[in-house]
């Protein structure tokens, strides 16, 4: 729908793609940080206020430490998800890989549409197993 509103606003090609895809992130990511801070253990809180810990000391040493493996695990699976999305965005004129499939299909180019579905999987493979190994990596320091 995003797709569709800033094709009309800014016309055909990537600038409504990208625009539509950070709008549709933006608001996902505040809702997830939204539910993940009202989950938060509210104990280390209160013992460090009861220490006389300033705002700003709770939340570098007890918000911060509840919330930021959260926030890189939702903010890495967005950016899986633009991946995807935005092959899809491209056949609503948004620009992208998804044009170039789109044209490849209409023109016949059925070798060169494979080649664009091998990209899009080999990339989003790639990008799963990057942002899996730096989840371990911070699950481990956590």
């Amino acid at each position: 729908m995003f797709g569709v509103v800033f094709v009309a606003a800014v016309g055909f090609g990537p600038l409504a793609g990208v625009l539509a895809l950070a709008c549709h992130s933006v608001g996902m990511l505040g809702k997830f940080i939204a539910e993940h801070s009202e989950h938060l253990d509210p104990a280390p809180a209160e013992a460090l206020q009861s220490y006389g810990v300033t705002r700003s000391g709770i939340i570098r040493y007890c918000v911060l430490p509840q919330l930021l493996p959260r926030l890189i695990d939702v903010t890495l699976y967005r950016w899986e998800h633009n991946v995807r999305a935005a092959s899809v965005m491209g056949m609503v004129g948004a620009g992208g890989l998804g044009l170039e499939l789109v044209k490849a299909f209409s023109l016949f180019e059925y070798r060169e549409a494979l080649a664009l579905l091998t990209l899009i999987f080999a990339l989003v493979t790639v990008i799963d197993s990057l942002s899996c190994r730096l989840r371990k990596v911070l699950v481990e320091r956590s």
